[in-house]
C-alpha cells in the first residue's frame, strides 16, 4: 500500500484465495460484476446480469447531471416470457433480488447433450464487464494499419491495451459454446479474432455500414464512445427472483454513451440485448419488455406516463418541486427521464412489406395506408392503414423491404410499491410478471382506461394497452379503436386523475412474437433525460425533444459529429523562452488541417433544403495552464487558463459566438467563443512571457509550464436570432472544439542543458528525522530494508530511499552547475508559522504551549534551508539557502548555484477532514484522491503469480469488504442491508468516490468492514480504534526465509 503521509503503523486486513481453488458448487452462483458507463453527463452502474442503475444495497446509481449526486432512475432490467408448446409459461426477470436472481453469467452450449444449459466453470468465467471505447479501437487500426517500420516513429510509446487483447469475441466451441461472442472486424475472415491479424471490437469507425445490423453474427457492431460488453442466460441455476420455469435464453448486452455537444444525446445511456433462443422449445406469445423502478430524485412524489406513437415510457416529479432537500433529489423544476424502444425486436415474418400510416412529412394518418415510391421518392397512399400491425411506435414499415419489420411498445403499465389494490401492486409469481409485461394486472384483469385503470368502479370499462397516455393516442390504438375523448376530452395523464404521487415502477412492453429453437432477436433501448426551467410538466416536453433527438440518431445509423482531434505540440527550450510547432498525428482527423465534418444533426430549413451541414476546420488554440491538473472542460475559467496563441484560415470567418441554454435566466446566452487573427494557419510560435504573471514577467528558466493545444471547427447553415419572427431557429453551436486534448509540460533553459543525459536526474535521497511522503510513491533501498531486518531494534535510524522514491523532489535541471558533495536540507523550527489569516500552525517544540499544541507532532508549516555536510553552501555569500515560500504553499524552487530544484509539497491528511480547535488551514483541506496514491504486487517470478485476492464488490454480502462510497440505509429501518453500510467519520464518509476500492483488494483498516466474520473488528468491542488520518506507505513482503518472519509490522 502506499498513501501519502501520516501514521507508522497501518493495521489492515486482506482477504486471500489460492490461485488454483475452484467453486465445487453444481449450479452458478449469482452474477456480482458491475461496471460503470460514464463518457458523458452520465455515470450509470451496470450489472452483469440483467439489471442495473443500483449498488444492490439500496443507493441509487444513475446520476444526472454526473458529479451533482442527483440520481434519476433506481433500477431496471429486461423482462422476458412466453408459453411454449404446450401452453407452459417460461419467464425470466429481475427486480431487486430480494429472493434471488434469473440470470446468471455466460453463454449456454448450443448442441449436444447439454444444450441449452451450461456449468458453474463457464459462468464464473464470464462473470465480468468489458469496457472499450471507440477511441482505443480506432488507435489501434491506426497503429496496425501503419507499415512496420514506421510504427514506432508515428506512434511512439503504443502498445495493444488489454481491453483490445482480452476481448470476449469467441466462444469455446470445442465444448459446444457459440463461437460468436462480442461483436468485433474479422480483418483476415478466419472467424477467430486475433489482434496480432488487424482483428479488433467491432465499431463502424468509418461510418459507412447499415445499422440494421445482423444480432449474432460476426456483423454485429458495438455503438457509443464507450461501450459496455457482457453476457447471460437464464439457464444457469433455479430462477429464485420469480420462480418462472427457465426459456433457455443466452443474451448478448451492451450499454453504452456518446459524449457530445448535443444535450440530449450527452444526457442520454443506451442499451441493445441481442436475445438467442438456445432451447429446442418454440415459445409463442413471447413478450420483451423492460421493468423501470424510476426513482426521479426522490421517490415518494413521482408520476408516470407514456407516449404512444413515440413508445416512450417515462416518469416525472407530482409536483413542481423534488424532495425535500435531500441531496440526491432536484428541488424546483424537477427534470423528466424516460425508456424509449428505439427499436423493439423482429415482428413475426408474413412475407410482405406491411404498411405505414405516416405521409410523406411524416404526420401520422389513421386511416391510410402508405409505403415508399423509390421513383418519386416519397410516401404515398397504397390502401386502407392498419394501425394495429405494429407501425404507429415501429420501425421500417412500409419501406419496400419485406419482412424487415420491428414492433414498438405495445404496452405500458405501472404498478406502486405497497399502496393500492393488491392487484396493482408489486408482482411476486412468474405469472404476476407475465401479467404484467403484457399489460394486464396481477388479477389477470385487463388495464382499463381511465382512473387508476383497475376495478369494477374505474370510470370507464374500457380494456387498454397504455396506462396513462396522455392525448398521444391519437389513432385509439391502445383502446382498439374505441375513441374514448368524450369522457377524457384532455387524455388521461395522473395530472388530470389528481392521483397522489409516489414511488412508482413501470414495464413496457413489445409483442407478442414467436421464438423457435436457435431464432436470434433483439431490441435496443434508450434511458433519455430533459430538464425544463419552466416546471414539471414542461420537463415532459422538453424530454418528447430529446427523445426526438435520440431517434433521430439512431434512424442516422448512429453518425454523430465527430469533434476535431486536439493536435500535438512540440515544444523545444532555449534561454526564458519556448518554442512551439503544433502538428497532427496521420490518425487525427485534422491531419493537414483537413478536419470536414457532416453533422446528421442538422435540419435544414425549408427555405433553404440543401443547406450546408458541414464542419470545417477553422483554426488552433493555444492555452498556458496554471498546473497539469486542468481539464479542457477549464479553460473557459481564466483563473486556471489563458489563451496565448490563437491562428485560423485567412477568410470572411473572424469572431464566432455560440448561443448557450441558461437555466437560471431560461433564455439563451451568447458566448463568444473566438476573436480569429484571420491571419491564415501559422504552426510555428514562441512565447516569452508567463501569461499569469500580473506583470507579463518573463518566462524563467528551470521552471515547468504547462499548455493545451485545441483545435476548432465552423459551420454557419442559418444564422441564429434571438429576436424577431425568425427567433430561435438557426446555428446556435457555429463553433465546436477538440475535447481528447493533452497536457504538455515544456521548462526554459540555456542551450546544452536540457540535452544533458543528468539532466531531470533526481538524486537519492536520506531521512534522518520526521514523517510524511509530500503525496509521492516512495521506496526504501536494500541496504535501509537489510538493516531494518537485520535484528534488535527492528528498525533504520536512517532511511534511504530509491531514486526518485523520496518524500521530496529534487532534480537536476542545471548539470554544468551541479557541484560534487554531500547536501542536507532541514524544517526550521525557529520558522514555523503560528498564526496567520486567523489560522494556527503548529510547532511541537513547544507543544506546552496550548496555542501551539498538536498531539500529533505534525509541523503544517514551515521554511526549510538546504547546506552541505560542512554547514556552508559554497557558492551562497550567507552560507544557507533558504526556501522563498511556506512549505503549504507547495512551489516549485530552482537553486541556480546547485543546478538542482526543490519541491516540497504539504498535503492534508488522508482520508476526510477532521475538525479540531486551532486546526490549521492545510488540515481542512480534501486531500487528492482521498490519500490515495497506489497499490501494486510483485513476484519474484513474473510467471508464477501464484497469489491472488478477493477483490471487493459493490454487493450486500461478505464480498463488499471495502466500505468506499457513500451509500446508506437507516438501522432504525430494520433493513438488514443497513449493516452493509459503507463508513462514516462523524459528518464525513470515509471515501465517498471509491478511490480506495480502484484496486479493490487491498485497503486501510479505518476503511473495511467490522460486520460479522468481516475483516474489522467491532470499535465497541476492542480496542483497535486505529486514527483515520496518517495513513503510511506500507509494503508486504511475503517470503520463505523464516528469518526474516515478523509478528508486526516494523
Amino acid at each position: 500500500m502506499k498513501n501519502p503521509i501520516y501514521i507508522l503503523v497501518l493495521a489492515f486486513f486482506l482477504i486471500l484465495v489460492n490461485f488454483n481453488s475452484q467453486s465445487q458448487t453444481a449450479g452458478c452462483t449469482a452474477p456480482t460484476s458491475a461496471y460503470y458507463l460514464d463518457i458523458n453527463n452520465v455515470r450509470a452502474l451496470i450489472m452483469n446480469s440483467s439489471d442495473m442503475w443500483w449498488d444492490l444495497v439500496g443507493i441509487a446509481k444513475y446520476e444526472v447531471p454526473f458529479g451533482s449526486g442527483k440520481t434519476s432512475l433506481f433500477a431496471g432490467s429486461i423482462w422476458i416470457g412466453g408459453l411454449d408448446q404446450s401452453g407452459q409459461l417460461h419467464f425470466a426477470g429481475q427486480k431487486f433480488r430480494q429472493n434471488g436472481v434469473d440470470f446468471w453469467p455466460g453463454p449456454l452450449e448450443t448442441t449436444g447433450a447439454n444444450q441449452a444449459s451450461t456449468n458453474a466453470a463457464t459462468c464464473l468465467e464470464y462473470n465480468k464487464i468489458f469496457s472499450i471505447t471507440r477511441s482505443e479501437v480506432k488507435l489501434f487500426r491506426d497503429w496496425y494499419n501503419t507499415p512496420v517500420a514506421q510504427r514506432d516513429s508515428s506512434f511512439p510509446g503504443y502498445t495493444i491495451p488489454n481491453s483490445i487483447i482480452n476481448w470476449p469475441a469467441n466462444g469455446d466451441v470445442a465444448n459446444n459454446y457459440p463461437n460468436y461472442l462480442a461483436p468485433f472486424y474479422d480483418n483476415n475472415t478466419d472467424a477467430f479474432y486475433n489482434p496480432d491479424d488487424g482483428d479488433y471490437p467491432y465499431f463502424d469507425l468509418d461510418e459507412n455500414l447499415n445499422c440494421q445490423d445482423i444480432p449474432g453474427s460476426n456483423k454485429s457492431l458495438l455503438y457509443g464512445d464507450k461501450a459496455l460488453w457482457w453476457v447471460f442466460n437464464d439457464n444457469g441455476n433455479i430462477h429464485t427472483e420469480t420462480g418462472g420455469d427457465a426459456l433457455g435464453i443466452e443474451v448478448h448486452a451492451q450499454a453504452f454513451a456518446y459524449s457530445s455537444n448535443d444535450a440530449a444525446i450527452n444526457n442520454s445511456t443506451l442499451y441493445r440485448y441481442e436475445i438467442f433462443n438456445r432451447s429446442v422449445n418454440t415459445y409463442h406469445d413471447t413478450y420483451v419488455g423492460f421493468w423501470t423502478d424510476a426513482d426521479l430524485g426522490y421517490s415518494a412524489d413521482d408520476y408516470v406516463g407514456c407516449d404512444v406513437s413515440r413508445g416512450l415510457g417515462y416518469v416525472y416529479n407530482g409536483a413542481t418541486e423534488d424532495g425535500t432537500g435531500q441531496t440526491w433529489s432536484y428541488g424546483a423544476n424537477p427534470p423528466a427521464i424516460g425508456i424509449d424502444f428505439i427499436r423493439g425486436p423482429y415482428k413475426d415474418t408474413d412475407g410482405i412489406d406491411d404498411l405505414s400510416n405516416y405521409d410523406n412529412t411524416g404526420n401520422l394518418d389513421c386511416s391510410n395506408g402508405y409505403r415508399y415510391n423509390s421513383v418519386s421518392g416519397n410516401m404515398e397512399i397504397v390502401g386502407s392503414g392498419d394501425i394495429f400491425n405494429g407501425n404507429i411506435n415501429g420501425q421500417n414499415f412500409g419501406d419496400n423491404i419485406i419482412d424487415n419489420e420491428r414492433l414498438g411498445m405495445k404496452n405500458f403499465i405501472y404498478f406502486n410499491n405497497a399502496t393500492g389494490p393488491s392487484p396493482t401492486q408489486d408482482p411476486n409469481t412468474a405469472v404476476d410478471h407475465y401479467n404484467y409485461l403484457i399489460g394486464k394486472w396481477k388479477d389477470n384483469s385487463n388495464l382499463l382506461y381511465g382512473g387508476i385503470g383497475w376495478g369494477t368502479s374505474n370510470p370507464t370499462q374500457t380494456p387498454a394497452d397504455f396506462m396513462f397516455p396522455g392525448n398521444s393516442d391519437l389513432c385509439n390504438l391502445g383502446t382498439n379503436g374505441i375513441d374514448v375523448s368524450g369522457q377524457y376530452p384532455n387524455g388521461w395523464d395522473e395530472v388530470t386523475e389528481a392521483n397522489e404521487p409516489g414511488d412508482r415502477r413501470f414495464v413496457q412492453s413489445a409483442g407478442p412474437i414467436i421464438m423457435e429453437p436457435g431464432e436470434i432477436n433483439d431490441i435496443m433501448i434508450a434511458a433519455v433525460w430533459a430538464r425544463s426551467t419552466i416546471n414539471n410538466i414542461e420537463s415532459i416536453e422538453e424530454l418528447k425533444l430529446a427523445d426526438d433527438n435520440i431517434q433521430s440518431l439512431f434512424d442516422n445509423c448512429f453518425y454523430i459529429l465527430e469533434l476535431p482531434d486536439a493536435p500535438e505540440l512540440t515544444i523545444s527550450s532555449s534561454n526564458q523562452q519556448l518554442n512551439f510547432t503544433i502538428t497532427n498525428n496521420i490518425s487525427s482527423n485534422n491531419y493537414n488541417d483537413s478536419y470536414s465534418e457532416i453533422d446528421p444533426m442538422i435540419i435544414c430549413p425549408d427555405a433553404n433544403p440543401n443547406c450546408d451541414k458541414i464542419y470545417d476546420f477553422q483554426g488552433y488554440k493555444v492555452f498556458q495552464l496554471k498546473n497539469n491538473s486542468i481539464t479542457i472542460d477549464q479553460i473557459s475559467d481564466t483563473s486556471k487558463a489563458k489563451l496565448v496563441y490563437q491562428c485560423d484560415v485567412n477568410d470572411s470567418i473572424s469572431l464566432i459566438t455560440n448561443y448557450y441554454w441558461n437555466y437560471d435566466s431560461a433564455k439563451y446566452i451568447p458566448q463568444v467563443e473566438v476573436n480569429g487573427a484571420n491571419l491564415g494557419i501559422n504552426n510555428n510560435f514562441t512565447i516569452t512571457q508567463n501569461a499569469f504573471s500580473p506583470t507579463n514577467q518573463q518566462l524563467e528558466n528551470f521552471k515547468k509550464y504547462y499548455f493545451m493545444a485545441i483545435s476548432y471547427a465552423y459551420n454557419n447553415y442559418k444564422t441564429f436570432t434571438l429576436q424577431g419572427n425568425d427567433s430561435l431557429s438557426g446555428q446556435r453551436l457555429p463553433y465546436i472544439q477538440s475535447k481528447n486534448t493533452t497536457v504538455f509540460e515544456a521548462m526554459p533553459a540555456p542551450a546544452n542543458t536540457t540535452t544533458d543525459p543528468n539532466f531531470g536526474n533526481e538524486p537519492e535521497i536520506t531521512q534522518y528525522d520526521g514523517f510524511g511522503c509530500g503525496n509521492n510513491v516512495l521506496d526504501i533501498k536494500d541496504e535501509t530494508l537489510n538493516k531494518i531486518m537485520s535484528g534488535t531494534p527492528w528498525k533504520a535510524d536512517t532511511i534511504q530511499y530509491k531514486s526518485g522514491k523520496g518524500p521530496i523532489k529534487i532534480k537536476v535541471v542545471d548539470p554544468l552547475n551541479v557541484p560534487f558533495g554531500e547536501y542536507e536540507i532541514k524544517m526550521l523550527p525557529n520558522n514555523v508559522r503560528t498564526n496567520t489569516s486567523g489560522y494556527y500552525y503548529y510547532n511541537p517544540y513547544f507543544y506546552s504551549d496550548t496555542l501551539n499544541y498538536d498531539i500529533y507532532g505534525y509541523i503544517t508549516d514551515a521554511v526549510w534551508v538546504i547546506k552541505d555536510k560542512e554547514g556552508v553552501v559554497n557558492p551562497n555569500p550567507i552560507g544557507s539557502i533558504y526556501s522563498n515560500s511556506w512549505i503549504s504553499v507547495n512551489d516549485l524552487q530552482i537553486i541556480p548555484e546547485l543546478g538542482l530544484s526543490v519541491e516540497i509539497v504539504q498535503t492534508p491528511y488522508s482520508l476526510p477532514v477532521e475538525t479540531f480547535s486551532n486546526q490549521p488551514m492545510v488540515t481542512k483541506q480534501y486531500p487528492e484522491n482521498n490519500g490515495f496514491l497506489s497499490t501494486s504486487i510483485e513476484f519474484s517470478d513474473t510467471t508464477k503469480p501464484w497469489l491472488k485476492f478477493l477483490p471487493d464488490n459493490d454487493v450486500t454480502d461478505f464480498r463488499d469488504w471495502i466500505k468506499s462510497g457513500y451509500s446508506y440505509i437507516n438501522p432504525s429501518s430494520g433493513d438488514c442491508n443497513s449493516y452493509f453500510n459503507d463508513i462514516k467519520f462523524s459528518t464525513n464518509w470515509g471515501d465517498p468516490y471509491e478511490f480506495f476500492e480502484k484496486n479493490a483488494v487491498f485497503a486501510p483498516y479505518r476503511l473495511v468492514s467490522n460486520f460479522n466474520n468481516q475483516p474489522a473488528e467491532s470499535s465497541s468491542q476492542t480496542l483497535m480504534n486505529s486514527r483515520i488520518y496518517r495513513l503510511a506507505n506500507v509494503d508486504l513482503i511475503i517470503t520463505g526465509d523464516t528469518s526474516k518472519w515478523t509478528r508486526c509490522p516494523v
